[in-house]
């Protein structure tokens, strides 16, 4: 095949408006013609198209739900054991400490303001038991709210989602459209360079196929014919063979 260098100057041209009026989506001349030759088939594609990427989205907000709502409910439960073992530990540190008030006349006096702080904090515990998990777990459970809000709307409007988007994409599509028939004449040049160059492709591996070739002159040349000086000389495809 035949090795090749470059690319097509109206290639290069037609990239750079496309890429001066927004549109990004093509990397070649096929992909060009490709949208042009099926325009109205990929028109009509769009709503089945969003449709089809609004129901993964959906599965993929299912599933991040899930996971979501097993990560705040294994806190949940984490959270209760944690403030269960803290309140054991109270109830026994508790009841040594009464047990050891009554041995003295010492600890009797001493004692009752530490059993009574024990108390306290063993009460505190548990008359606010939902409000201290709450409160611990509150970011996981906003997590898991937000993804349950977002995929309920989804689930609620998808008619109009998809018609927000079908708008959108409707909106692109057509202005796309506007600005390759604006370039249709340089379009329809590179089309015919294309062809050219994927026949000159066919040949063997001993030969080069330059494209947009340009030879500078320093200092210019002369011509006699013109009366003027050549600086350069553009050549669109330049095929060269390596064999002697």
């Amino acid at each position: 095949m035949t090795i090749v260098i470059g690319q097509i100057e109206s290639l290069k041209k037609l990239k750079e408006i496309l890429n001066k009026n927004g549109v990004t989506r093509f990397n070649s001349i096929g992909e060009i013609n490709s949208f042009i030759k099926n325009y109205e088939s990929e028109k009509r594609e769009i709503p089945k198209i969003i449709e089809s990427s609004l129901d993964e989205e959906i599965n993929n907000l299912q599933s991040e739900l899930t996971k979501r709502q097993q990560i705040y409910d294994n806190l949940k439960v984490d959270t209760l054991n944690e403030l269960n073992n803290e309140i054991k530990k109270l109830e026994k540190t508790l009841k040594q400490t009464i047990e050891r008030s009554n041995k003295n006349l010492f600890n009797k006096i001493f004692y009752p303001l530490k059993i009574k702080k024990l108390s306290n904090k063993k009460s505190t515990l548990e008359n606010n038991l939902e409000k201290i998990i709450h409160k611990k777990t509150y970011i996981k459970k906003h997590e898991v709210t937000k993804v349950k809000n977002k995929l309920d709307d989804y689930r609620e409007n998808k008619k109009h989602i998809i018609s927000i988007r079908c708008t959108e994409f409707y909106k692109e599509l057509d202005s796309t459209k506007k600005v390759v028939d604006g370039l249709y004449t340089l379009i329809a040049g590179a089309i015919g360079e294309n062809l050219i160059v994927n026949e000159l492709q066919k040949l063997s591996n001993d030969y080069y196929l330059i494209n947009d070739f340009l030879v500078r002159f320093n200092p210019p040349v002369y011509n006699k014919k013109e009366n003027d000086r050549i600086f350069s000389i553009q050549i669109d495809h330049l095929l060269i063979s390596n064999k002697f």
